[in-house]
């Protein structure tokens, strides 16, 4: 390779070689994990977080896999229907259930660790010990930006939600008002033609004024 064909760093983007990368790791383990145990990588990490904390609930295991509590529950129960994990009360909370590995799930797990742990040295002795310590703070330090990002992502698209909403809602308000101010206007319109046929409010006649004036002027003659 010469070094023409090697990319300058601002041609390769950070997040797009973190992305390939996951990628690739992702669909080795897939594979592996699926050949050699029959599971796959989310049923694995669940199983290696029980055996490293032996009673966890739901929201644990999900901070410590990182994965969402909708994946755990569905791994939970698969692994569950297999005989590797089970789940008992809390005694001091009946909401909350306590998810542990059953004798079959330990025995797997003390089979899969050794395993796990050659293929993450196969994949890490390109590193000097050094560089690895460097991968590892860069690497907490990216995932603390990264959540950092998410939560201010998350507190401005619910502000813009609201500002939605409350803009929606006075649209809504201004358009009701608006049909009031109609509908009075029409009723009022309505009533005034009502009184206009009816005779009401009209001057009396020319014939009748001209009919009133002999009458009173021989009362006053009397």
């Amino acid at each position: 390779m010469t070094d023409e064909s090697v990319a300058r760093p601002d041609e390769q983007p950070v997040l797009f070689l973190i992305h390939r990368l996951s990628r690739s790791l992702l669909r080795a383990s897939v594979s592996y994990y699926q050949q050699t145990f029959g599971l796959g990588v989310p049923q694995v990490q669940i199983l290696h977080a029980l055996g490293n904390h032996p009673s966890l609930v739901s929201k644990e295991i999900a901070d410590f896999t990182a994965m969402n509590k909708a994946l755990v529950s569905r791994s939970l129960s698969e692994l569950t229907d297999l005989g590797y994990t089970e789940t008992s009360m809390d005694a001091s909370d009946a909401r909350k259930r306590i998810w542990s590995l059953t004798a079959k799930g330990r025995a797997l797990v003390q089979t899969a660790r050794p395993i796990r742990q050659a293929r993450a040295g196969a994949l890490l002795n390109v590193l000097a010990p050094s560089e690895r310590e460097d991968l590892i703070r860069i690497l907490n330090l990216l995932y603390a930006s990264s959540e950092a990002l998410r939560v201010e992502e998350t507190r401005q698209m619910k502000a813009k939600r609201r500002k939605q909403a409350s803009k929606a809602a006075d649209t809504a308000s201004a358009s009701q008002t608006a049909k009031a101010a109609t509908a009075r206007s029409r009723r009022g319109k309505t009533a005034g033609g009502s009184r206009v046929s009816s005779g009401q409010d009209q001057p009396p006649a020319a014939g009748s004024v001209k009919d009133l004036r002999p009458a009173a002027a021989s009362r006053r003659s009397t």
